[in-house]
């Protein structure tokens, strides 16, 4: 219940800040203030428009809430193989663009998760996917600290690849995992292109019985 409020909230303010924008253009930060103001708001807005277009790569610790899943997990049973693991990178990967239009963030990304049976360690579970979400800046003061927040929606599922034993042949089944999620973030510009650091947590909402949340942590690059 506690996530469906927050949920809520998190609508609403992204709802007044997408109205207001659009019907009101006084309220619209290149318009909310005279040109002598220094309003720190004005400046963030002013110099994201400049920076139009990010594009980040994240690390992802994805995790299913499903109640069977942590126990393979917990257990051994099931393990998150991640993306590269042979390198010692055993974490999911997510490619994200993102279009500054302050205040709003507009992010179109790639988000891939693997998984191994512990017993048949040729089997392998992929989740995969595109994202597409929108955010709102929430109180945004300096370019090295932008908290965000907003939702989205995943197309996504889980395949599973299985491996006949002295055969060459294989076999494939998969889940459909797409459902709409929230997420709330941090991103900072250490300097003018190079890099953008990025923290953000998301979750899915809705289907119970495969919802998901990650923790992304991501450098970038704008152009």
């Amino acid at each position: 219940m506690q996530r469906v409020f927050y949920l809520i909230i998190l609508v609403i303010y992204i709802g007044i800040n997408s109205i207001t924008a659009q019907k009101n253009t006084d309220l619209l930060p290149e318009n909310k203030y005279n040109d002598n103001s220094d309003s720190k708001y004005k400046k963030v807005c002013n110099y994201l428009n400049l920076k139009k277009v990010g594009l980040n790569i994240l690390s992802r610790n994805n995790s299913f809430t499903n109640s069977n899943f942590a126990s393979n997990i917990s257990n051994g049973a099931l393990q998150y193989t991640g993306f590269a693991t042979d390198y010692g990178f055993s974490k999911g990967i997510e490619i994200a663009g993102r279009i500054n239009v302050a205040p709003l963030l507009i992010d179109i990304a790639y988000m891939s998760d693997l998984y191994n049976l512990k017993t048949y360690r040729s089997d392998s579970y992929v989740h995969n996917g595109l994202k597409l979400s929108i955010s709102t800046l929430i109180f945004p003061l300096t370019k090295y600290l932008l908290p965000y927040g907003g939702i989205g929606y995943q197309l996504s599922k889980i395949s599973m690849t299985h491996y006949t034993t002295g055969s060459s042949t294989t076999s494939t089944a998969s889940t459909n995992t797409s459902s709409p999620f929230w997420k709330i973030g941090c991103q900072s510009y250490l300097f003018n292109h190079f890099p953008i650091i990025t923290v953000e947590y998301s979750q899915t909402f809705l289907i119970t019985n495969k919802s998901s949340n990650q923790i992304l942590f991501g450098i970038g690059y704008s152009l």
